[in-house]
Formats: C-alpha cells, sequence, structure tokens
C-alpha cells in the first residue's frame, strides 16, 4: 500500500480541515492499510473529520462491476479530496474528475 503525498501535500490542499493530532491519525490510517475494510476506514476517516458527502466508487465504463478507485465525496467532480487507486493500491490527492480523465486516456 502507498500514500503518494506527504503531509506537506495534504495541508496544501486541505489547510486547516484537520487539527494535526486528526492528520497523524489519518496517515497512520493509511500507512496501515492491509485489506479493504482498511481502505474504507481511512477513507470514512477523512469522510467524518471534513464533514464530506460519503466515500463514491469510480466505476470501469466498460465493466461496470469493475470498480477502480474509492474517493471521499465533496461536492464537486473538481474539488481536490483523497481517492484510492485500487490497480496501483496508493492513496492520491486530487480530483476525482481530473484522475478518471488521465485514467480513461491511459486506458485507451
Amino acid at each position: 500500500m502507498q500514500v503518494n503525498f506527504t503531509k506537506e501535500d495534504f495541508e496544501t490542499n486541505f489547510r486547516g480541515l484537520l487539527t494535526d493530532i486528526e492528520l497523524d491519525e489519518f496517515f497512520q490510517k493509511m500507512d496501515t492499510v492491509v485489506d479493504s475494510d482498511d481502505i474504507d476506514e481511512a477513507l470514512t476517516y477523512f469522510d467524518t473529520a471534513i464533514d464530506a458527502f460519503g466515500i463514491e466508487a469510480i466505476r470501469d465504463p466498460e465493466e461496470s462491476s469493475f470498480g477502480i478507485a474509492l474517493y471521499v465525496n465533496r461536492g464537486d467532480t473538481y474539488d481536490c479530496t483523497i481517492l484510492y487507486d485500487m490497480k496501483k493500491e496508493s492513496f492520491e490527492i486530487g480530483s476525482w474528475g481530473d484522475w478518471f480523465e488521465k485514467w480513461e486516456s491511459e486506458s485507451k
């Protein structure tokens, strides 16, 4: 499991949304992921801490039963969020809209 961003990256994108203690707990949750329940727990922690709109799945348009990513819904396709890329097995910062556009271009 990888976390493809630093605490500094996180603070740049989400300044003031988490306390230092919450930020440390969130990174600890991401660093100790071993299965899908742990991924859900880490994303749910962030979702709850920032009072977002839940965890959403991004599915492959060609095979709708195949999930390709999970993300914390912040209300807009291009709002910066935390996303878990299932293929890369990594947590990332960015909008899910940008992530999906990149995924589509790389999948062709």
